[in-house]
């Protein structure tokens, strides 16, 4: 089915395989190359959603709303050619998922867990 092709280096400076319902991999189907899927870019289009309400999910709160392009809370080692994937939110309510290596820029959205 794929291909591994690498881990990040554990907390420990090891590598380690992880099996079960918490277990990652960084898999590329086979003969593809391991710095990405084709046809790249790859990504997921949403429906546009309603920004007003959107927005004041955040500004209610006293925060400042999203805007842009965002890692998600995978990891990937920066710098890698790993793809990570990233969440782009624009001003006219489209949003979408896709995959940037490290090399690439994004944002990092803390979030505050309740």
């Amino acid at each position: 089915m794929g291909v591994k092709v690498g881990k990040m280096l554990e907390s420990d400076g090891s590598f380690k395989k992880y099996w079960g319902p918490q277990s990652f991999s960084y898999l590329t189907p086979s003969g593809a190359a391991a710095t990405g899927f084709t046809p790249a870019p790859s990504t997921i289009n949403f429906p546009a959603m309603d920004m007003t309400r959107f927005n004041q999910a955040f500004t209610k709160v006293g925060g400042t709303p999203p805007s842009g392009t965002y890692w998600t809370s995978t990891e990937c080692k920066d710098g890698s050619e790993y793809k990570q994937v990233t969440i782009t939110i624009s001003s006219d309510g489209k949003f979408h998922l896709g995959l940037k290596s490290k090399t690439e820029t994004a944002k990092v959205r803390p979030m505050k867990l309740y």
